[in-house]
């Protein structure tokens, strides 16, 4: 008989049931996703997808079939894409609608009506690719694939009355947690800078890969990670505005030559675009000067949290915790 190349352990009883859980999560959220009568439901099963990854990410190497993973986050990584694309225009025509309620200069109407009904019109073009992505990652397989793979994998512990919270699970905790709060004080001699825009973005995607971390191994530590994860959300939504603004800032001056090209070609001439321009401009400036805002604001919440030691504190809390 051949030899299981990972035989049953804490480790793997963790890391299958957690993959379970995440993957119910976002299988729940496809009817409505597909339905797009609220934008929330693609909203949730986009996180979901997300913390999916998360978690194979961290138990593909000790508990998975190696075969099996690759396959699997193959195709939750293009289902994630394809979510990603249609949730970010959601995002953007949300806010711009709500702007524009705040703003009601007429000057201002038609450069961001304009603006409106391009990324309206992306939106909907985004839905057929949307449903098809959707439609593939139901038919694949993958989904009924894990579920096999895993429950049998839950049976073949529960018959060896294999224990979960083992030294095993402790140390891959640490060892994870340990690397994410790492990532994360890279960044830290960019937090003062305003113009490390690239380097407030990748502190931001680290802020959420270690939060999502925390999430996953909190059970492990008698849910005593949840006020650390609280405050690590905080971070992460603090750089997520500064890069929305930072996204706008970029977007703009791209959108008015493209509306430039679109009416060169079919007026001849873009003296059209002069009307569209205030707005636009406006906007641009109002998202710019909003950025220097929130940066000033998260910088001295930053200072605030290295001299309450935060990072240290999740650091000592994962130590003291393992057996």
């Amino acid at each position: 008989m051949q030899a299981n190349r990972h035989p049953p352990n804490g480790l793997a009883l963790f890391g299958a049931r957690l993959v379970l859980q995440r993957l119910e999560a976002l299988t729940k959220e496809i009817e409505g996703t597909r339905e797009a009568k609220d934008i929330e439901y693609l909203h949730r099963m986009r996180v979901a997808s997300r913390r999916l990854r998360a978690a194979l990410s961290l138990f593909k190497r000790h508990c998975f079939p190696k075969a099996k993973v690759k396959a699997w986050r193959k195709e939750i990584r293009n289902i994630t894409k394809a979510l990603g694309d249609a949730r970010d225009r959601d995002v953007q025509i949300d806010f711009l609608e709500r702007w524009e309620n705040e703003h009601q200069e007429q000057k201002y109407q038609p450069g961001i009506e304009r603006l409106l009904l391009r990324l309206r019109q992306d939106r909907k073009r985004l839905q057929a690719p949307l449903l098809q992505a959707i439609n593939h990652f139901e038919n694949s397989g993958v989904i009924s694939d894990i579920q096999k793979t895993l429950r049998k994998m839950l049976a073949h512990t529960h018959l060896r009355k294999v224990e979960e919270w083992t030294p095993e699970v402790f140390n891959h905790a640490f060892v994870h947690i340990n690397q994410r709060l790492e990532e994360i004080l890279i960044y830290e001699p960019f937090v003062d800078n305003p113009e490390c825009h690239q380097e407030h973005h990748l502190m931001r995607i680290s802020a959420k890969r270690l939060r999502y971390t925390l999430e996953i191994f909190d059970p492990v530590f008698n849910n005593d990670l949840k006020p650390y994860i609280k405050q690590i959300k905080q971070i992460q939504s603090a750089l997520g505005e500064i890069h929305d603004c930072d996204v706008w800032v970029e977007f703009i001056p791209q959108f008015i030559e493209e509306e430039r090209l679109r009416t060169l070609e079919y007026y001849g001439h873009d003296r059209v675009l002069q009307q569209l321009l205030p707005g636009l401009e406006f906007l641009k400036e109002e998202r710019f000067k909003t950025r220097q805002k929130l940066h000033q604001s998260f910088v001295k919440n930053w200072h605030q949290i290295l001299e309450a030691h935060l990072f240290e504190e999740i650091y000592e809390t994962v130590c003291k915790t393992a057996p």
